[in-house]
């Protein structure tokens, strides 16, 4: 699964709309609707919000950033 749709799962199981994500993880709402649509990559300062926020631990992070792990 590709980062867009594993950013809009994170929110999700959160129990978070766009605007709870944007204040939780201290992100502007627009940058979380583009992360989540495909149309923008996070910032490494972002991204570290993110995995910070959403709780993704260091084994998971290949697989959320880029969908499953190669065979």
């Amino acid at each position: 699964m590709p980062f867009k749709e594993n950013m809009k799962n994170a929110r999700k199981k959160a129990g978070w709309n766009q605007n709870e994500a944007a204040l939780k993880l201290d992100i502007k709402v627009h940058n979380i609707g583009a992360y989540e649509e495909g149309r923008a990559e996070p910032s490494f300062i972002n991204l570290s919000k993110i995995i910070n926020g959403y709780c993704i631990s260091h084994v998971d992070l290949h697989t959320f950033l880029y969908g499953n792990l190669p065979a």
